[in-house]
């Protein structure tokens, strides 16, 4: 039975408090230049860059890396270390 008032109000989120197994990035969600599964290539390696696990996001959409249209082309190799990138997802997301 749930608390009077659990999941009632207006922020919804979601905290995690414990992860088992080796590493928590590899289960949950994450851009994919963070993606412990398969290494981020700084050096402009975008075929090895466009390989990704299913919990990839693309940093410039921010969702799903299969559901981007620009994967293959170029977002593959976004990063939040390369200010080119930042801007991108700024624009992308109406934030700029």
């Amino acid at each position: 039975e749930m608390e009077e008032g659990f999941g009632a109000g207006e922020d919804d989120e979601l905290e995690v408090v414990g992860h088992t197994g080796a590493n928590a990035m590899s289960d949950y969600p994450h851009s994919r230049h963070t993606c412990v599964r398969f290494p981020f290539s700084s050096s402009q390696n975008k075929e090895a860059n466009k390989k990704a696990c299913p919990n990839c996001y693309c940093y410039v959409c921010d969702k799903v890396y299969t559901e981007c249209g620009e994967w293959e082309e170029s977002h593959c190799m976004a990063t939040n270390n390369e200010q080119y990138w930042v801007q991108k997802r700024a624009i992308k997301s109406g934030k700029s």
